[in-house]
């Protein structure tokens, strides 16, 4: 099936509100876990979140829309989605745990770094996508 430009980018939203929810949701457990074992539990729960986007992904996606164009190229959201979980568990666990310590340096320099790494992916990107025709 032939999809639309419109339906990759509506994907690209669901997979985006998808794993900005469940991001937080791993930040709410580092931040309120820092005393305790933060590491071991945002590891297990990254681990979990991702298991279980993976099995339920594509009943979510039709939450959010009908289309049938999106919901046939949903699959390739999924693996990016699931798998950035456990990631994004340490990302936040590792912020956590140093705004708990009053670490400030390690957090300027850490989104300056995060900044400079997106700007420059952000730009190859642009560059690279006028060479694909949909």
């Amino acid at each position: 099936m032939k999809c639309s430009r419109y339906s990759t980018l509506l994907l690209h939203h669901i997979c985006l509100q998808v794993w900005l929810a469940v991001s937080l949701i791993t930040d709410a457990l580092a931040a309120s876990g820092q005393a305790l074992i933060a590491s071991s539990i945002g590891f297990v729960m990254g681990v979990t979140l991702a298991a279980i986007l993976g099995v339920s992904f594509g009943s979510i996606v039709t939450l959010f829309t009908k289309d049938i164009g999106v919901l046939a190229i949903a699959r390739t959201g999924v693996l990016f989605v699931s798998a950035s979980q456990p990631l994004n568990a340490f990302a936040f666990i590792v912020d956590g745990l140093h705004y708990g310590v009053s670490d400030f340096p390690y957090a300027a320099y850490s989104m300056m770094l995060v900044g400079i790494l997106s700007s420059v992916i952000a730009t190859c990107y642009e560059m690279v996508l006028p060479h694909f025709s949909y």
